[in-house]
Protein backbone atom coordinates (compact mmCIF):
# COMPACT_ATOMS: atom_id res chain seq x y z
CA UNK A 1 0.00 0.00 0.00
CA UNK A 2 2.93 2.45 0.38
CA UNK A 3 2.82 2.59 -3.30
CA UNK A 4 -0.81 4.35 -3.21
CA UNK A 5 -1.60 8.02 -3.47
CA UNK A 6 -3.59 9.14 0.02
CA UNK A 7 -6.53 10.72 -0.04
CA UNK A 8 -5.18 14.29 0.77
CA UNK A 9 -2.04 14.10 -1.31
CA UNK A 10 -4.16 13.04 -4.12
CA UNK A 11 -6.27 16.52 -3.28
CA UNK A 12 -3.01 18.32 -3.61
CA UNK A 13 -1.71 16.89 -7.24
CA UNK A 14 -5.06 18.09 -8.64
CA UNK A 15 -4.55 21.89 -7.07
CA UNK A 16 -0.89 21.35 -8.33
CA UNK A 17 -2.37 20.39 -11.67
CA UNK A 18 -5.02 23.46 -11.96
CA UNK A 19 -1.58 25.62 -10.55
CA UNK A 20 -3.33 26.55 -7.31
CA UNK A 21 -0.10 25.82 -5.58
CA UNK A 22 -1.18 27.58 -2.19
CA UNK A 23 -4.17 24.78 -2.21
CA UNK A 24 -1.80 21.96 -3.00
CA UNK A 25 0.59 23.01 -0.49
CA UNK A 26 -1.86 23.15 2.35
CA UNK A 27 -3.25 19.70 1.33
CA UNK A 28 0.14 18.45 1.56
CA UNK A 29 1.09 19.30 4.77
CA UNK A 30 -1.96 17.31 6.02
CA UNK A 31 -1.17 14.53 4.63
CA UNK A 32 1.98 14.75 6.28
CA UNK A 33 0.38 15.57 9.45
CA UNK A 34 -1.79 12.51 8.98
CA UNK A 35 0.65 10.01 7.75
CA UNK A 36 4.17 11.34 8.25
CA UNK A 37 6.84 12.95 6.00
CA UNK A 38 7.13 10.57 3.17
CA UNK A 39 10.46 11.84 0.67
CA UNK A 40 7.58 11.81 -2.42
CA UNK A 41 5.48 14.25 -0.13
CA UNK A 42 8.53 16.49 0.92
CA UNK A 43 9.53 16.43 -2.69
CA UNK A 44 5.76 17.89 -4.00
CA UNK A 45 5.99 20.46 -0.80
CA UNK A 46 9.40 21.70 -2.31
CA UNK A 47 8.04 21.72 -5.86
CA UNK A 48 4.83 23.78 -4.74
CA UNK A 49 6.77 26.05 -2.47
CA UNK A 50 8.94 26.76 -5.77
CA UNK A 51 6.50 27.57 -7.77
CA UNK A 52 4.77 29.63 -4.94
CA UNK A 53 7.58 31.21 -5.26
CA UNK A 54 8.42 31.70 -9.14
CA UNK A 55 4.29 33.19 -8.73
CA UNK A 56 5.56 35.84 -6.08
CA UNK A 57 8.30 36.69 -8.22
CA UNK A 58 5.98 37.49 -11.54
CA UNK A 59 4.26 39.35 -9.05
CA UNK A 60 7.22 41.41 -8.00
CA UNK A 61 6.85 40.46 -4.54
CA UNK A 62 10.93 39.95 -3.90
CA UNK A 63 10.84 39.80 -0.07
CA UNK A 64 7.97 36.93 0.06
CA UNK A 65 9.98 35.41 -3.03
CA UNK A 66 13.06 34.90 -1.04
CA UNK A 67 11.34 33.39 1.90
CA UNK A 68 9.48 30.76 -0.30
CA UNK A 69 13.10 29.80 -1.63
CA UNK A 70 15.11 29.90 1.90
CA UNK A 71 12.05 27.59 3.13
CA UNK A 72 13.15 25.52 0.23
CA UNK A 73 17.04 25.92 1.19
CA UNK A 74 16.08 25.09 4.84
CA UNK A 75 15.19 21.92 4.11
CA UNK A 76 17.39 21.15 0.90
CA UNK A 77 20.38 23.23 0.81
CA UNK A 78 21.73 21.88 -2.01
CA UNK A 79 18.89 22.52 -4.13
CA UNK A 80 19.87 24.24 -7.42
CA UNK A 81 17.00 26.10 -8.96
CA UNK A 82 15.75 27.29 -5.56
CA UNK A 83 19.99 28.78 -4.86
CA UNK A 84 19.56 30.52 -8.28
CA UNK A 85 16.31 32.16 -7.17
CA UNK A 86 17.55 33.45 -3.77
CA UNK A 87 20.37 35.21 -5.19
CA UNK A 88 18.77 36.76 -7.94
CA UNK A 89 16.34 37.86 -5.16
CA UNK A 90 18.85 38.87 -2.75
CA UNK A 91 20.59 41.04 -5.45
CA UNK A 92 16.98 42.41 -6.52
CA UNK A 93 16.21 43.10 -3.42
CA UNK A 94 19.34 44.73 -2.42
CA UNK A 95 18.99 47.21 -5.38
CA UNK A 96 15.99 48.24 -4.45
CA UNK A 97 16.70 49.38 -1.11
CA UNK A 98 19.75 51.38 -1.90
CA UNK A 99 17.31 52.91 -4.61
CA UNK A 100 15.06 53.88 -2.22
CA UNK A 101 17.98 54.82 0.10
CA UNK A 102 19.25 57.37 -2.62
CA UNK A 103 15.55 58.77 -3.27
CA UNK A 104 15.08 59.58 0.47
CA UNK A 105 18.02 60.90 0.73
CA UNK A 106 17.50 63.33 -2.44
CA UNK A 107 13.97 64.19 -0.25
Amino acid sequence: KGGDLLKEECVGDFYFHQHDYQRALKHYRVQVRESGDLPRLSKKILSAQYNIGVNHIKAHHYDRALEYMEAILAVDPDNPKANQKAVKLRAALERRRKHKLEHSRRD
